[in-house]
Protein backbone atom coordinates (compact mmCIF):
# COMPACT_ATOMS: atom_id res chain seq x y z
CA UNK A 1 0.00 0.00 0.00
CA UNK A 2 1.62 3.31 -1.09
CA UNK A 3 2.12 6.25 1.21
CA UNK A 4 0.20 9.21 -0.15
CA UNK A 5 0.78 12.93 0.28
CA UNK A 6 -1.25 16.06 -0.23
CA UNK A 7 0.72 16.92 -3.37
CA UNK A 8 0.20 13.43 -4.79
CA UNK A 9 -3.57 13.55 -4.28
CA UNK A 10 -3.68 17.13 -5.51
CA UNK A 11 -1.94 16.08 -8.72
CA UNK A 12 -4.60 13.41 -9.32
CA UNK A 13 -7.36 15.99 -8.88
CA UNK A 14 -5.67 18.53 -11.15
CA UNK A 15 -4.85 16.03 -13.92
CA UNK A 16 -5.14 12.24 -13.62
CA UNK A 17 -2.79 11.78 -16.60
CA UNK A 18 -0.06 13.81 -14.93
CA UNK A 19 -0.56 11.62 -11.84
CA UNK A 20 -0.17 8.52 -14.04
CA UNK A 21 3.10 9.78 -15.50
CA UNK A 22 4.43 10.79 -12.06
CA UNK A 23 3.50 7.77 -9.95
CA UNK A 24 2.55 4.86 -12.21
CA UNK A 25 4.26 4.87 -15.60
CA UNK A 26 7.21 7.07 -14.53
CA UNK A 27 8.65 7.75 -18.01
CA UNK A 28 12.09 9.32 -18.10
CA UNK A 29 11.85 13.05 -18.60
CA UNK A 30 14.52 15.63 -18.14
CA UNK A 31 13.71 17.58 -15.00
CA UNK A 32 13.12 21.24 -15.70
CA UNK A 33 12.80 23.58 -12.73
CA UNK A 34 10.57 26.64 -12.90
CA UNK A 35 11.63 29.96 -11.46
CA UNK A 36 8.70 29.99 -9.01
CA UNK A 37 9.80 26.69 -7.48
CA UNK A 38 13.43 27.82 -7.36
CA UNK A 39 12.49 31.07 -5.63
CA UNK A 40 10.37 29.19 -3.09
CA UNK A 41 13.23 26.81 -2.29
CA UNK A 42 15.77 29.60 -1.73
CA UNK A 43 13.44 31.59 0.54
CA UNK A 44 12.47 28.44 2.49
CA UNK A 45 16.13 27.50 2.96
CA UNK A 46 16.92 31.01 4.20
CA UNK A 47 14.14 31.02 6.80
CA UNK A 48 15.02 27.47 7.81
CA UNK A 49 18.59 28.62 8.57
CA UNK A 50 17.21 31.52 10.61
CA UNK A 51 15.09 29.30 12.87
CA UNK A 52 17.40 26.28 13.07
CA UNK A 53 20.22 28.47 14.34
CA UNK A 54 17.86 30.23 16.73
CA UNK A 55 17.15 26.78 18.20
CA UNK A 56 20.89 26.64 18.88
CA UNK A 57 20.72 30.14 20.49
CA UNK A 58 22.42 31.80 17.51
CA UNK A 59 20.67 35.02 16.47
CA UNK A 60 21.34 36.06 12.87
CA UNK A 61 21.20 39.70 11.89
CA UNK A 62 19.21 40.73 8.83
CA UNK A 63 22.45 41.41 7.00
CA UNK A 64 23.81 37.89 7.64
CA UNK A 65 20.50 36.31 6.59
CA UNK A 66 20.46 38.32 3.35
CA UNK A 67 24.07 37.32 2.68
CA UNK A 68 23.00 33.69 3.01
CA UNK A 69 20.07 34.31 0.61
CA UNK A 70 22.41 35.87 -1.97
CA UNK A 71 24.89 33.01 -1.61
CA UNK A 72 22.18 30.39 -2.07
CA UNK A 73 20.81 32.14 -5.16
CA UNK A 74 24.24 32.59 -6.75
CA UNK A 75 25.34 29.00 -6.12
CA UNK A 76 22.13 27.33 -7.30
CA UNK A 77 20.73 29.48 -10.10
CA UNK A 78 21.33 28.23 -13.65
CA UNK A 79 20.18 29.46 -17.04
CA UNK A 80 18.21 26.22 -17.44
CA UNK A 81 15.61 27.42 -14.93
CA UNK A 82 12.43 28.17 -16.87
CA UNK A 83 10.56 31.47 -16.66
CA UNK A 84 7.05 30.97 -18.04
CA UNK A 85 5.55 34.41 -17.45
CA UNK A 86 6.24 36.77 -20.32
CA UNK A 87 8.13 39.97 -19.65
CA UNK A 88 9.74 38.80 -16.40
CA UNK A 89 13.43 38.06 -15.84
CA UNK A 90 15.39 36.19 -13.18
CA UNK A 91 16.33 39.42 -11.41
CA UNK A 92 12.67 40.23 -10.85
CA UNK A 93 12.24 36.97 -8.94
CA UNK A 94 15.54 37.46 -7.14
CA UNK A 95 14.45 40.88 -5.90
CA UNK A 96 11.04 39.53 -4.87
CA UNK A 97 12.68 36.80 -2.78
CA UNK A 98 15.00 39.27 -1.10
CA UNK A 99 12.05 41.51 -0.25
CA UNK A 100 10.14 38.51 1.16
CA UNK A 101 13.01 37.77 3.54
CA UNK A 102 13.41 41.43 4.55
CA UNK A 103 9.71 41.92 5.24
CA UNK A 104 9.40 38.69 7.21
CA UNK A 105 12.44 39.55 9.31
CA UNK A 106 11.11 43.03 10.09
CA UNK A 107 7.66 41.72 11.03
CA UNK A 108 8.75 38.84 13.31
CA UNK A 109 12.04 39.90 14.91
CA UNK A 110 13.24 39.20 17.59
CA UNK A 111 11.51 35.86 16.86
CA UNK A 112 10.38 35.23 20.41
CA UNK A 113 6.67 34.85 19.62
CA UNK A 114 6.92 31.10 20.09
CA UNK A 115 9.32 28.20 20.50
CA UNK A 116 10.38 26.34 17.37
CA UNK A 117 9.91 22.58 17.73
CA UNK A 118 11.22 21.64 14.28
CA UNK A 119 11.85 22.92 10.77
CA UNK A 120 10.93 20.76 7.78
CA UNK A 121 9.19 18.45 10.24
CA UNK A 122 8.06 15.16 8.67
CA UNK A 123 4.58 14.10 9.77
CA UNK A 124 2.65 10.92 9.11
CA UNK A 125 -1.14 10.87 8.98
CA UNK A 126 -2.82 7.56 9.74
CA UNK A 127 -6.32 6.97 8.37
CA UNK A 128 -8.97 4.52 9.56
CA UNK A 129 -8.80 2.79 6.15
CA UNK A 130 -5.20 1.75 6.87
CA UNK A 131 -3.79 4.27 4.40
CA UNK A 132 -1.05 6.67 5.37
CA UNK A 133 -0.08 10.12 4.19
CA UNK A 134 3.12 11.99 4.85
CA UNK A 135 4.15 15.59 4.56
CA UNK A 136 6.68 18.17 5.69
CA UNK A 137 5.82 21.15 7.89
CA UNK A 138 7.93 24.23 7.10
CA UNK A 139 8.06 25.10 10.79
CA UNK A 140 6.28 23.63 13.80
CA UNK A 141 6.21 25.80 16.91
CA UNK A 142 4.65 25.89 20.36
CA UNK A 143 3.22 29.16 21.68
CA UNK A 144 2.47 27.80 25.13
CA UNK A 145 2.32 24.31 26.57
CA UNK A 146 0.05 22.14 24.41
CA UNK A 147 -0.68 24.95 21.90
CA UNK A 148 1.04 24.20 18.60
CA UNK A 149 1.27 26.25 15.41
CA UNK A 150 1.87 24.87 11.92
CA UNK A 151 3.65 27.46 9.75
CA UNK A 152 3.74 27.42 5.96
CA UNK A 153 5.78 29.88 3.88
CA UNK A 154 4.29 31.00 0.58
CA UNK A 155 6.07 33.03 -2.11
CA UNK A 156 3.01 32.87 -4.36
CA UNK A 157 1.80 36.00 -6.13
CA UNK A 158 -1.80 35.17 -5.24
CA UNK A 159 -3.26 36.06 -1.86
CA UNK A 160 -6.26 33.87 -0.89
CA UNK A 161 -9.29 35.10 1.02
CA UNK A 162 -10.06 33.75 4.49
CA UNK A 163 -12.68 31.28 3.23
CA UNK A 164 -10.10 29.70 0.94
CA UNK A 165 -7.64 29.35 3.81
CA UNK A 166 -10.36 27.78 5.95
CA UNK A 167 -10.94 25.17 3.23
CA UNK A 168 -7.25 24.42 2.67
CA UNK A 169 -6.56 20.72 2.98
CA UNK A 170 -2.77 20.51 3.31
CA UNK A 171 -2.18 22.11 6.70
CA UNK A 172 -5.35 20.51 8.09
CA UNK A 173 -3.85 17.11 7.20
CA UNK A 174 -0.64 18.14 8.96
CA UNK A 175 -2.74 19.06 12.01
CA UNK A 176 -4.05 15.48 12.10
CA UNK A 177 -0.46 14.26 12.02
CA UNK A 178 0.59 16.58 14.85
CA UNK A 179 -2.36 15.52 17.02
CA UNK A 180 -1.50 11.88 16.40
CA UNK A 181 2.21 12.34 17.21
CA UNK A 182 2.15 14.79 20.12
CA UNK A 183 0.13 13.49 23.06
CA UNK A 184 0.24 16.88 24.79
CA UNK A 185 -1.26 18.72 21.80
CA UNK A 186 -4.43 20.39 23.08
CA UNK A 187 -4.82 23.05 20.41
CA UNK A 188 -3.36 23.59 16.92
CA UNK A 189 -3.39 26.75 14.83
CA UNK A 190 -2.62 26.92 11.11
CA UNK A 191 -0.65 29.88 9.79
CA UNK A 192 0.28 30.76 6.21
CA UNK A 193 2.94 33.42 5.75
CA UNK A 194 2.25 35.05 2.37
CA UNK A 195 5.65 36.59 2.08
CA UNK A 196 5.14 38.53 -1.16
CA UNK A 197 2.31 40.44 0.54
CA UNK A 198 3.86 40.59 4.04
CA UNK A 199 0.65 39.08 5.41
CA UNK A 200 -0.15 36.17 7.72
CA UNK A 201 -3.40 34.23 7.40
CA UNK A 202 -4.57 32.13 10.34
CA UNK A 203 -7.12 29.33 10.52
CA UNK A 204 -8.39 26.66 12.91
CA UNK A 205 -10.03 23.25 12.40
CA UNK A 206 -12.51 21.62 14.75
CA UNK A 207 -12.55 17.90 15.53
CA UNK A 208 -15.61 17.60 13.27
CA UNK A 209 -13.74 19.36 10.43
CA UNK A 210 -10.86 16.92 10.72
CA UNK A 211 -13.18 13.89 10.83
CA UNK A 212 -14.89 15.10 7.65
CA UNK A 213 -11.50 15.70 6.01
CA UNK A 214 -10.37 12.16 6.80
CA UNK A 215 -13.55 10.76 5.21
CA UNK A 216 -12.99 12.88 2.10
CA UNK A 217 -9.36 11.79 1.80
CA UNK A 218 -10.31 8.11 2.12
CA UNK A 219 -12.89 8.65 -0.63
CA UNK A 220 -10.34 10.40 -2.85
CA UNK A 221 -7.81 7.62 -2.35
CA UNK A 222 -10.58 5.23 -3.38
CA UNK A 223 -10.95 7.16 -6.66
CA UNK A 224 -7.19 6.95 -7.22
CA UNK A 225 -7.11 3.21 -6.61
CA UNK A 226 -10.13 2.71 -8.88
CA UNK A 227 -8.35 4.64 -11.66
CA UNK A 228 -5.20 2.57 -11.17
CA UNK A 229 -7.19 -0.66 -11.30
CA UNK A 230 -9.00 0.35 -14.51
CA UNK A 231 -5.99 2.09 -16.02
CA UNK A 232 -8.11 5.18 -16.69
CA UNK A 233 -6.22 8.46 -16.33
CA UNK A 234 -7.83 11.13 -18.52
CA UNK A 235 -6.01 14.31 -19.35
CA UNK A 236 -7.42 17.45 -17.74
CA UNK A 237 -6.24 20.73 -19.21
CA UNK A 238 -5.90 23.67 -16.86
CA UNK A 239 -3.76 26.65 -15.82
CA UNK A 240 -1.01 24.37 -14.45
CA UNK A 241 -0.27 22.86 -17.88
CA UNK A 242 2.36 25.54 -18.56
CA UNK A 243 4.42 24.18 -15.66
CA UNK A 244 3.93 20.44 -16.39
CA UNK A 245 7.09 18.46 -17.11
CA UNK A 246 5.12 15.92 -19.19
CA UNK A 247 3.62 18.40 -21.68
CA UNK A 248 5.77 17.06 -24.54
CA UNK A 249 4.19 13.59 -24.24
CA UNK A 250 0.71 14.79 -23.28
CA UNK A 251 -2.00 14.12 -25.89
CA UNK A 252 -3.50 17.56 -25.20
CA UNK A 253 -0.28 19.61 -25.21
CA UNK A 254 2.23 17.47 -27.13
CA UNK A 255 1.62 18.98 -30.57
CA UNK A 256 1.77 22.50 -29.16
CA UNK A 257 5.17 21.74 -27.65
CA UNK A 258 6.31 20.15 -30.92
CA UNK A 259 5.62 23.21 -33.05
CA UNK A 260 5.87 26.17 -30.66
CA UNK A 261 9.54 26.91 -31.44
CA UNK A 262 9.46 26.24 -35.19
CA UNK A 263 10.35 29.12 -37.53
CA UNK A 264 7.22 30.72 -39.03
CA UNK A 265 7.74 29.14 -42.47
CA UNK A 266 8.25 25.64 -41.05
CA UNK A 267 5.35 26.11 -38.63
CA UNK A 268 2.92 26.81 -41.47
CA UNK A 269 4.17 23.79 -43.43
CA UNK A 270 3.83 21.33 -40.52
CA UNK A 271 1.19 18.69 -41.37
CA UNK A 272 -0.92 19.10 -38.21
CA UNK A 273 -0.87 22.89 -38.44
CA UNK A 274 -2.01 22.69 -42.08
CA UNK A 275 -4.90 20.36 -41.17
CA UNK A 276 -6.12 22.69 -38.41
CA UNK A 277 -5.80 25.79 -40.58
CA UNK A 278 -7.73 24.13 -43.45
CA UNK A 279 -10.45 22.93 -41.09
CA UNK A 280 -10.85 26.33 -39.42
CA UNK A 281 -10.99 28.08 -42.80
CA UNK A 282 -13.69 25.74 -44.13
CA UNK A 283 -15.62 25.87 -40.85
CA UNK A 284 -15.64 29.67 -40.99
CA UNK A 285 -16.83 29.57 -44.60
CA UNK A 286 -19.62 27.14 -43.65
CA UNK A 287 -20.67 29.40 -40.76
CA UNK A 288 -20.77 32.38 -43.10
CA UNK A 289 -22.78 30.45 -45.68
CA UNK A 290 -25.14 29.15 -42.95
CA UNK A 291 -25.86 32.73 -41.93
CA UNK A 292 -26.57 33.71 -45.52
CA UNK A 293 -28.74 30.61 -46.00
CA UNK A 294 -30.79 31.50 -42.93
CA UNK A 295 -31.36 35.01 -44.29
CA UNK A 296 -32.60 33.58 -47.62
CA UNK A 297 -34.81 31.10 -45.73
CA UNK A 298 -36.48 33.96 -43.86
CA UNK A 299 -36.93 35.82 -47.15
CA UNK A 300 -38.68 32.70 -48.54
CA UNK A 301 -41.00 32.49 -45.53
CA UNK A 302 -41.87 36.20 -45.84
CA UNK A 303 -42.51 35.90 -49.60
CA UNK A 304 -44.70 32.81 -49.10
CA UNK A 305 -46.71 34.54 -46.33
CA UNK A 306 -47.13 37.69 -48.39
CA UNK A 307 -48.49 35.79 -51.42
CA UNK A 308 -50.21 33.00 -49.41
CA UNK A 309 -48.10 30.29 -51.03
CA UNK A 310 -46.88 26.86 -49.93
CA UNK A 311 -44.40 26.45 -52.79
CA UNK A 312 -42.11 28.89 -54.58
CA UNK A 313 -40.53 27.84 -57.88
CA UNK A 314 -37.09 28.63 -59.22
CA UNK A 315 -35.20 27.82 -62.43
CA UNK A 316 -34.48 24.15 -61.73
CA UNK A 317 -36.22 23.42 -58.42
CA UNK A 318 -38.79 24.69 -55.97
CA UNK A 319 -39.00 25.42 -52.24
CA UNK A 320 -41.79 23.69 -50.33
CA UNK A 321 -42.92 25.61 -47.22
CA UNK A 322 -44.08 23.69 -44.16
CA UNK A 323 -45.88 25.40 -41.26
CA UNK A 324 -46.92 24.10 -37.87
CA UNK A 325 -47.09 24.80 -34.18
CA UNK A 326 -45.01 23.58 -31.27
CA UNK A 327 -45.32 23.94 -27.54
CA UNK A 328 -42.31 23.73 -25.23
CA UNK A 329 -42.30 22.87 -21.54
CA UNK A 330 -38.51 22.99 -21.24
CA UNK A 331 -36.85 24.57 -18.23
CA UNK A 332 -39.57 23.98 -15.66
CA UNK A 333 -38.54 24.38 -12.05
CA UNK A 334 -39.16 21.58 -9.55
CA UNK A 335 -42.05 23.60 -8.11
CA UNK A 336 -43.60 24.12 -11.56
CA UNK A 337 -43.27 20.41 -12.37
CA UNK A 338 -45.02 19.52 -9.11
CA UNK A 339 -47.85 21.96 -9.91
CA UNK A 340 -48.13 20.62 -13.47
CA UNK A 341 -48.24 17.01 -12.28
CA UNK A 342 -51.10 17.93 -9.93
CA UNK A 343 -52.95 19.55 -12.82
CA UNK A 344 -52.50 16.47 -15.03
CA UNK A 345 -53.73 14.29 -12.21
CA UNK A 346 -56.83 16.46 -11.80
CA UNK A 347 -57.46 16.32 -15.56
CA UNK A 348 -56.91 12.53 -15.52
CA UNK A 349 -53.98 12.90 -17.93
CA UNK A 350 -51.08 11.85 -15.69
CA UNK A 351 -51.27 8.19 -16.72
CA UNK A 352 -51.05 9.16 -20.38
CA UNK A 353 -47.93 11.23 -19.75
CA UNK A 354 -46.21 9.00 -17.21
CA UNK A 355 -43.14 10.41 -15.44
CA UNK A 356 -44.18 13.78 -16.85
CA UNK A 357 -42.96 13.32 -20.41
CA UNK A 358 -42.83 17.05 -21.21
CA UNK A 359 -41.97 16.48 -24.87
CA UNK A 360 -44.98 14.22 -25.49
CA UNK A 361 -47.21 16.55 -23.49
CA UNK A 362 -45.98 19.55 -25.48
CA UNK A 363 -46.69 17.76 -28.77
CA UNK A 364 -50.21 16.88 -27.57
CA UNK A 365 -50.88 20.51 -26.67
CA UNK A 366 -49.53 21.77 -30.01
CA UNK A 367 -51.68 19.31 -31.96
CA UNK A 368 -54.73 20.16 -29.83
CA UNK A 369 -55.22 16.53 -28.90
CA UNK A 370 -56.43 17.35 -25.39
CA UNK A 371 -59.55 18.93 -23.93
CA UNK A 372 -59.57 22.69 -24.54
CA UNK A 373 -59.90 23.41 -20.83
CA UNK A 374 -56.86 21.29 -20.01
CA UNK A 375 -54.86 22.84 -22.87
CA UNK A 376 -55.56 26.33 -21.59
CA UNK A 377 -54.37 25.43 -18.10
CA UNK A 378 -51.24 23.63 -19.35
CA UNK A 379 -50.25 26.49 -21.67
CA UNK A 380 -49.40 28.74 -18.73
CA UNK A 381 -46.44 26.42 -17.99
CA UNK A 382 -44.79 26.71 -21.38
CA UNK A 383 -44.32 28.68 -24.57
CA UNK A 384 -46.18 28.26 -27.87
CA UNK A 385 -44.23 28.82 -31.08
CA UNK A 386 -44.94 29.03 -34.80
CA UNK A 387 -42.56 26.70 -36.62
CA UNK A 388 -41.66 26.87 -40.28
CA UNK A 389 -39.32 24.77 -42.38
CA UNK A 390 -38.59 24.26 -46.02
CA UNK A 391 -36.92 21.76 -48.28
CA UNK A 392 -35.93 21.70 -51.91
CA UNK A 393 -38.31 19.71 -54.08
CA UNK A 394 -38.80 19.09 -57.78
CA UNK A 395 -40.78 21.71 -59.72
Amino acid sequence: MPTYSHSRLNKFENCPLSYYYSYVDKPYVEYVQGIEGFLGNIVHNTLEKLYKELMLTKFNSLNSILQYYEKQWKENFTEDIVIVKKGLKAEHYHDLGRKCVEDYYARHQPFDEDKTIACEKRVTIKLDSGHRLCGYIDRLSEQEEGHYVIHDYKTSGRLPIQDQADQDRQLALYQIGVLQEFNDALDVDLCWHYLAFDKDIWSKRSEEDLDELKKNIISLIGEVEKAEKKGEFPCKEGPLCSWCMFSHICPAKGHEVLVENLPVREFKKEAGVKIVNQYVKLNNEIAELSGKLEEIKQDAFSYADQHELEKIVGSDAALKIYSGKSFSLAGLSAEQKEELEKLLKDEKLLKRFQLLDTRALGNAVAKEELEKGAVKKIKKFGEEKENKSLRIVKK
